[in-house]
């Protein structure tokens, strides 16, 4: 949103920038660092036994935090006219809807009543951004700033779409200017900061921000960046402190003795979704996946456009075998983010767990789901391991679901097979966490079960298996539980933990009745179970935004 700068005090600013200095200052990971390579941020002892390498080295793989949402419309340019500010406000409320492409068009027809009309410009970058259209939405960024250049929601979102489309020592130059060139411009600050923090330079990172916090004391973003720098260096603690400034306020001696809310200290910023996506994703590090959801379900509907929210919070629902309350937050993440492949693979994963109920235009669940998987196969921008576990899934689904496409057992199976080996020649030799490892387990379970369909089919005239294993159950969309929890939290939002390794369980001599599609899915078998090996969950945990 445009930077309007509320009235405030130098003490407000002073005191909120003592309280999250002070405990750097005396923190072992403090003062500069020097990045072990582009990318990664080099910590110190003390940051390195808080967050695994393995988990320091993916934490600032994506990108800084989202552009805001457009400015509501009371924020619209002052002299805009009557039916400028009806068309934006039309966009406007399309756009919280992730109506994205009626958004695009009423903001454009905005933008033809006034020219001039820079927040116009920057709704349809931001809608063009969530389609993935980075050039022509870096254009319509730079148009919002050159017609307003005060205009620092525009700056900050162009420098962001910069270093995530991979151009960052671009995106740091073209922050860098412009901090140059507006040194009071708190919100230009901050982004800079971000990238620093980004870079692994928390100590510029914190001092810009603390510089942007003198500037104005109640600057959100800039106490959220704080909270993340320490985040990303693996200064947990210091995170969480910061932190429960902002969302929860410091209780005294005597409001904690009597259970009473922060009175004395109250929050800095309640209500602000990153700082409830960030607490969101400790809780989840730290194994703690009730307090994980919960804060992820605030950070959706504090803000309806963050999609990273939506995902994470769908597959928390699908690891606990709630597939139905899973559709709805994946649903939104693919509305705001239809080019996201993880989200897509995700929603394909829910629709699977509920393979045989109806859906929208008399759509069977296995229907939507194989519809998703096929959008991944697709995708030109979907990763060699996203599309391997698009045919994973499908593999699971024509392995587990009678009368997918309308076919026998014997062409059913068939295909699972098929797809089961294309995975396992996508996969190779690789171990990674995000792999499924059961595949070899699942072909031999469906080669039994084709083999005996077809027995069946030759000695009764039906296709049902007679004998042998039974398919395993329908898994659920198992997210990878993180590691263990030994001296507090271990975040690192930006790669799942890895999943349980799959054991092969003996396999029974007799099946009864295969499975039905539309039953709960229940736990992988522990090792030393008599029943099949339940597959893999091939949902990943989409990369978090810190």
């Amino acid at each position: 949103m445009s930077t309007t700068r509320p009235n405030r005090t130098f003490i407000t600013a002073m005191a909120w920038t003592a309280a999250v200095s002070l405990p750097l200052a005396f923190s072992p990971a403090c003062g500069p660092r020097t990045p072990a390579r582009e990318v990664k941020p080099e910590a110190s002892a003390s940051a390195t036994a808080e967050v695994p390498e393995a988990d320091r080295a993916r934490t600032d793989t994506v990108t800084a935090e989202a552009p805001p949402p457009p400015p509501t419309p009371t924020e619209t340019a002052a002299g805009s006219s009557a039916d400028f500010k009806s068309a934006y406000e039309q966009g406007y409320q399309q756009y919280l809807k992730g109506e994205l492409v009626a958004a695009q068009q009423s903001f454009q027809s905005a933008l033809s009543i006034d020219a001039k009309g820079y927040v116009a410009h920057y709704g349809i970058a931001l809608v063009l951004e969530h389609l993935g259209k980075t050039s022509d939405a870096l254009e319509h960024y730079r148009e919002a700033y050159k017609l307003n250049p005060n205009y620092e929601a525009a700056v900050t979102a162009y420098g962001y779409l910069l270093y995530r489309s991979g151009s960052r020592a671009e995106a740091e130059a073209f922050l860098d200017e412009q901090d140059k060139k507006f040194p009071k411009a708190f919100g230009i600050m901050t982004a800079l900061a971000e990238i620093k923090s980004l870079k692994g330079d928390s100590s510029t990172a914190q001092s810009l921000a603390q510089n942007a916090l003198t500037l104005e004391g109640k600057y959100e973003p800039a106490m959220v960046l704080i909270a993340r720098d320490h985040f990303r260096a693996g200064r947990v603690a210091l995170a969480q402190y910061v932190l429960s400034s902002i969302l929860d306020g410091q209780q005294t001696d005597e409001e904690r003795a009597k259970n009473e809310p922060a009175k004395k200290n109250p929050p800095r910023a309640p209500g602000n979704a990153e700082a409830q996506l960030l607490r969101a994703i400790i809780f989840q590090r730290a194994g703690e996946r009730t307090g994980a959801a919960v804060w992820f379900e605030k950070a959706a509907r504090t803000r309806p456009d963050l999609v990273e929210a939506h995902l994470q919070l769908g597959l928390l629902r699908i690891e606990s075998n709630d597939a139905e309350g899973a559709r709805g937050p994946l649903e939104t993440a693919v509305k705001y983010a239809p080019g996201n492949a993880e989200a897509r693979l995700a929603l394909g994963e829910a629709y699977r767990l509920q393979a045989l109920s109806s859906f929208a235009d008399n759509k069977l669940g296995w229907e939507l789901a194989k519809a998703s998987y096929n959008w991944v196969l697709a995708a030109p921008g979907a990763s060699p391991l996203v599309k391997a576990l698009a045919d994973y899934d499908l593999g699971l689904l024509y392995f587990l679901v009678p009368g997918v496409d309308k076919l026998q057992d014997v062409p059913r199976l068939d295909k699972a097979i098929d797809f089961f080996n294309q995975y396992k020649s996508a996969k190779g030799t690789s171990q990674g966490a995000s792999w499924p490892s059961d595949i070899d387990d699942l072909l031999g379970q469906a080669q039994i079960s084709r083999r005996n369909a077809a027995a069946g089919a030759a000695g009764a005239g039906g296709t049902t298996p007679k004998g042998g294993p039974t398919p395993p159950p329908k898994p659920t969309a198992t997210t990878p539980p993180p590691p263990a929890a030994s001296a507090g939290p271990k975040p690192s939002a930006a790669t799942p933990p890895p999943p349980p390794s799959a054991s092969v369980a003996p396999k029974p001599s007799a099946a009864p009745p295969a499975p039905s599609a539309s039953a709960k899915p229940t736990a992988p078998a522990a090792s030393n179970s008599a029943a099949p090996v339940a597959p893999s969950s091939s949902a990943p945990k989409i990369k978090a935004s810190f």
